[in-house]
């Protein structure tokens, strides 16, 4: 039976390795890297590098896009480099990579970890803001209505670029330095070049920071009073906390400033906009739908037009694909198009009594008033059930998309514990048959042993010889028999 388990094991380890993918081949100049890495990285440059995995889908599918990107941003001075994790399990360790695929750029001392969207130009546009110092000054027209016509949130201060000038200033060089992976951080000394439309504003003023969002543009407020971010001291220590505290309220006001509006949510943007920090307000349009366009429209027009009011606490989309919404709450009742809020922190969500097709402005700006007081009911949530429901409804959607990529690939991630589970009950199995024959041999032999003529039948070899004896008295009997009838005749 043992050799039997031993052989099936080798065959299955044997098919494994036959079927597993080894490493990506590499394609064109990108480096396949190892602990070299942390060497190479610590002698300066830029490096790009993908931490991945042979068996994951989702880096076989990256592979094309990031042999291209290779291509891009070669001038940059950019090295595009890749790791495979499964075998440089310390390099990945060492920085606290935990999926696959994780895309790390390192500049120096300094590593950002990308998370947006994985196409071809958004990891493009990525490596030329992180490459480039974390504020950037506009000097032409060109540079700015470029940046502009982008319609992706960027941030401009106007004043003199001297660290001594402003607390605002340091403030705002600490904030680029830390969120320079997440937007764009620019800055002016003049406004002369600026469009017709922001010259007529009084936004600028020297010393000041606005967002700019396509057309609109908002100047960052700050408190009554001033407030640490305009505070003018020569005391070195009265600085440094004005400068903490300025960056604090700072931070704040990028993190819910640097998406736009009112934007597209997808998958790839969903984890961009759940970091702003507010609750999410966001429409669910299916374009197939007719009632959608018009729900579409009246979030849209909320949330350009009642910022003041809504603006701090919400932050405004719409999702086209319903599927994300179900994977976001796990609720398949809803009936589209709708509309509802998700509290990130708390993974709760508010949807209101009114159908979506029956929404008006007026309405949603009615629920979105009851959410802030507290008068809707909430759902979902963090219990063990719901946890439990999220981790299957990942799974399932992990295998799907696995299969999606690969079938022998998902085959075999299915094959290998089920392999596992057969051999554990396999054993479990023999050990028991074993166990049960080896009684039924010793209950074989018992009876063997209390066989007539045996020792435990209470007469043992003993009582064989006397029968033997029986025998032979039987015999001598009969021959003296024989003997007295010769004698009579």
């Amino acid at each position: 039976m043992n050799r039997e388990l031993i052989s099936f094991i080798l065959v299955a380890i044997v098919i494994i390795c036959l079927i597993t993918p080894g490493p990506v081949d590499c394609m064109g100049n990108v480096l396949e890297m190892g602990s070299e890495l942390l060497t190479k990285k610590e002698q300066g440059g830029m490096w790009f590098v993908k931490f991945y995995a042979p068996w994951c889908g989702y880096c076989k599918k990256l592979e094309p896009t990031w042999s291209e990107l290779e291509k891009r941003v070669r001038p940059l001075g950019v090295t595009v480099a890749r790791v495979d994790a499964t075998i440089h399990e310390h390099v990945a360790h060492q920085f606290e990579v935990k999926g696959f695929p994780t895309l790390i750029f390192f500049k120096g001392d300094r590593k950002f970890t990308y998370s947006g969207s994985r196409t071809l130009d958004n990891l493009e546009e990525f490596v030329k803001r992180v490459s480039g110092p974390p504020v950037d000054e506009i000097s032409s027209v060109a540079q700015f209505v470029k940046l502009r016509h982008s319609e992706k949130p960027f941030f401009l201060y106007y004043g003199e670029l001297s660290s001594s000038v402003s607390t605002m200033l340091e403030a705002y060089k600490i904030v680029a330095d830390k969120m320079q992976e997440k937007t764009y951080f620019k800055s002016i000394q003049r406004t002369d070049f600026l469009p017709n439309d922001m010259k007529s504003d009084d936004l600028f003023v020297k010393n000041s920071l606005a967002v700019v969002k396509g057309k609109t543009f908002y100047r960052f407020e700050t408190p009554s009073g001033g407030g640490p971010c305009t505070l003018a001291t020569t005391s070195t220590t009265e600085k440094e906390e004005a400068v903490e505290s300025c960056v604090v309220s700072m931070t704040q006001w990028v993190k819910r400033e640097r998406v736009p509006n009112f934007s597209a949510v997808t998958p790839d943007t969903f984890h961009e906009v759940q970091g702003t920090g507010n609750m999410l307000a966001l429409a669910i349009v299916p374009e197939d739908l007719p009632k959608s366009q018009s729900l579409r429209m009246w979030s849209k027009a909320i949330a350009d037009d009642y910022r003041a009011s809504y603006g701090h606490m919400f932050t405004f989309g719409f999702i086209r694909d319903a599927n994300l919404f179900r994977d976001i709450t796990l609720d398949s009742s809803i009936v589209l198009p709708s509309f509802f809020v998700l509290d990130p922190p708390t993974d709760q969500y508010y949807v209101p009594e009114i159908e979506g097709s029956e929404l008006t402005q007026g309405s949603l700006m009615h629920f979105l008033d009851d959410v802030k007081s507290g008068k809707v009911a909430a759902r979902g949530g963090t219990s063990l059930w719901r946890r439990f429901r999220r981790a299957m409804h990942e799974l399932s959607k992990a295998m799907f998309d696995l299969f999606s990529v690969s079938v022998i690939l998902a085959m075999l991630v299915l094959s290998v514990p089920l392999i596992v589970v057969s051999c554990l009950c396999y054993l479990l199995c023999t050990m028991d048959t074993t166990e049960s024959d080896a009684q039924s041999g010793d209950e074989d032999e018992d009876d063997e042993d209390r066989r007539p003529g045996s020792i435990e039948d209470g007469r043992g070899q003993y009582g064989a010889v006397d029968g033997e004896h029986e025998g032979l008295r039987h015999r001598a009997a009969t021959q003296n028999t024989s003997d007295d009838a010769d004698v009579e005749i």
